[in-house]
This record gives structure tokens, C-alpha cells and sequence, in this order.
């Protein structure tokens, strides 16, 4: 597996804009590279980076992560090179990448844009836990894929930073989503800003995610509340998980939605919502070894 990922980390290198930056080549047909999709391959260089040695993707990694940095203003919003050219709370999760990268070279050109952004990420959050300005469309529905990106991007740059306020963010949405479990035995794909549920489906990457960030929070924290909900979520994704028909091309995958026919990825099989279950089924494993307290540490999606 892990010369697989060395593969597609140069695949991926092939791949990269003039400017750095990527296009979009599979659910969004953009025709100019973005901040999310380029910063999403930049966690993907760096892990190459840190975990097996590959010097190699450094100026591809240096070129995304100048491309990252020219599409922010002064107040650290990403405000160029967008999805439909607006601006998007979850791009933090590229800011995370962002500041691994800063870290990693040693350049603080980089960790001052990815700071700025997770500065600019929590101003966008209401009283009640909500983040404004998450959305991946013009009169779309905040996602539970949306908003568990945003807790995720904020709650890795508190592991490596030591920020207070980061992980002071991301506690308080983690204690309405609590809330909201508790009351409703799931989460819906799609929340309003009082995190009412505008949607009748689940949204499993977003579930997947979201337990990611809750056994995180587990870890740094103790806070059983979190376990529990985290395990509920990963359990919520693992029952719709297909182990019945090895003969069939989605074995062991997980839909983008359930019921299938739902408005995230609707009968569809994306790659992702396996990647983030993996990545919870993992994270789970961590969390019941107990929590470890913030240990600053760089960290690669």
C-alpha cells in the first residue's frame, strides 16, 4: 500500500498547474485549479514527505503551498482560486496541510497564511457552535462533510500550533453535535444554522469524519461523551458497509449517502468515504489505547 501512495504521489506531480495549484477532475469539472483540491494533494505530499523520506515531492509541495498562500487576502480568507468563487470555511482543512508544510521546511510564509486562515475559519462561527461562509454552493445546505472539515482543519493546527482557541472551537460545535446525537440517534447530511436537519439522508463521509474529530477530541480531552458519539457515527457508516458480495466492484466500499439515492453523491461509491472510514476505523483504534493529552506534533491527512 504504501508504494501505491509513493505512485500516486507521482502521478500527482505530473499532474500540477503552472501555477501550482490542481484542477479538479472528477464531481466538479473546474477548468482552473482550487485551493481545497490542491491543499487535499498537499497533505498527500507531505505525509510522502515525512513518512517515507520523499525529498523528491519537496518542489511540487513548495509550489502548491505558494499557490495556496498568493489566493489568501490580508485577513487570512481564501478569496481566490475558489469553488464558484466564493469563500469557504472548510478550506481550514487546506490550511492545516499548509502549516504541516511551513513546519516541515522551515519557512513562515507558509505558517502565517495557514494561522491567518484558522483565525479568519473561527471569527465565521456563531454564538450556538455554528460556522457561516461552509458551503459548497450559492443556496446550498451546510454538510456534515463541510462542517466535520472545518473541526478537523482547526482541531490539527491546535496539535501543532498549541492555540487554545482552535481547540475552544471546535469543543464548542462537538458539544451541539453531542447534543443533536444524543436527541436524534443520528446526523443528517444537511444542518441549518441552528443544527436543525434540513436533509432525510446521512451524509457517511461526513459521519466518518465527524468521528474522526470526535475520537480526537477523546484523545486530547477524555471526555467519554465524545468516544461515545465517535463510536456511534463510525458505527452509523460501518452498518452500511457492503462485506456480503466480494464478487461485486463496490466490496467493502461505503456509499456517499444512505440511503444511496441521497443528495451527497447520490449512487455513487466515492473514493473518499471509504478513505475518511479507514481513517476513523484507525483513529478509533488510537482512542481506545486512552487519551494522550495535546502532544504538539506535525500531522498529515
Amino acid at each position: 500500500m504504501a508504494l501505491t501512495a509513493e505512485r500516486l504521489g507521482k502521478w500527482l506531480s505530473e499532474l500540477q498547474e503552472p501555477s501550482g495549484g490542481f484542477v479538479e477532475r472528477d464531481l466538479w469539472p473546474d477548468s482552473k485549479p482550487v485551493v481545497f483540491n490542491t491543499g487535499q494533494i498537499l497533505h498527500g505530499f507531505n505525509a510522502l514527505i515525512l513518512r517515507r523520506g520523499r525529498q523528491d515531492l519537496i518542489p511540487y509541495a513548495r509550489r502548491a503551498g505558494d499557490f495556496i498562500v498568493s489566493s489568501a487576502d490580508e485577513t487570512g480568507s481564501f478569496v481566490r482560486n475558489e469553488h464558484c468563487d466564493m469563500v469557504h470555511s472548510y478550506n481550514v482543512r487546506s490550511a492545516w496541510a499548509l502549516l504541516t508544510l511551513g513546519r516541515l521546511l522551515g519557512e513562515t510564509k507558509y505558517e502565517n497564511v495557514a494561522l491567518a486562515n484558522a483565525d479568519w475559519t473561527v471569527a465565521q462561527q456563531v454564538d450556538n457552535g455554528f460556522f457561516l461562509n461552509n458551503v459548497f454552493q450559492p443556496g446550498w445546505n451546510a454538510s456534515t462533510h463541510g462542517i466535520a472539515y472545518v473541526l478537523q482543519g482547526l482541531i490539527e493546527i491546535h496539535c501543532i500550533s498549541g492555540r487554545a482557541s482552535y481547540l475552544s472551537a471546535v469543543r464548542r460545535a462537538a458539544e451541539r453535535i453531542v447534543s443533536v446525537y444524543d436527541t436524534k440517534h443520528c446526523m443528517a447530511s444537511e444542518i441549518g444554522e441552528n443544527w436543525e436537519f434540513l436533509a432525510g439522508h446521512l451524509c457517511l463521509t461526513g459521519c466518518a469524519q465527524l468521528a474522526i474529530v470526535f475520537f480526537r477530541l477523546y484523545g486530547l480531552e477524555g471526555d467519554k461523551r465524545f468516544l461515545n458519539v465517535g463510536l456511534n457515527l463510525l458505527d452509523d457508516v460501518a452498518a452500511t458497509q457492503n462485506v456480503m458480495s466480494p464478487a461485486k466492484p463496490y466490496y467493502g466500499g461505503i456509499k456517499g449517502s444512505f440511503p444511496i439515492y441521497g443528495r451527497y453523491a447520490p449512487l455513487q461509491y466515492p473514493n473518499w468515504a471509504t478513505k475518511f472510514f479507514i481513517d476513523a476505523l484507525l483513529a478509533k483504534q488510537r482512542a481506545l489505547d486512552g487519551p494522550t493529552g495535546r502532544q504538539p506534533q506535525l500531522s498529515a491527512s
